[in-house]
């Protein structure tokens, strides 16, 4: 069933070298759907181009996500998919 199937982002991550130079390390979290409470959106308000994606699971932890390509169609996607989830699990 689709609940049971977690959503995986790729994602990735900037960290400072030996040499003071920032290198990107890619990672994924997955989360599985049926866990998602739901997604939040965001931004940095010095820094409006900074756009936040806040997913809250059912315990009310929050992760919080930045740097997507595509930030409407990531949250677009999300949305549909956790809203497919729940008419699904009903």
């Amino acid at each position: 069933m689709l609940h049971d199937v977690p959503y995986t982002l790729q994602l990735a991550r900037s960290q400072a070298s030996s040499s003071s130079r920032m290198k990107e390390l890619d990672f994924a979290v997955s989360i599985p759907l049926g866990k998602i409470k739901g997604v939040g959106e965001s931004m940095n308000i010095k820094r409006p181009s900074n756009k936040y994606v806040e997913l809250v699971s059912v315990d009310d932890f929050s992760f919080w996500f930045l740097g997507f390509p595509n930030y409407k169609k990531t949250l677009r996607s999300l949305r549909h998919t956790i809203n497919q989830t729940r008419c699904l699990s009903n």
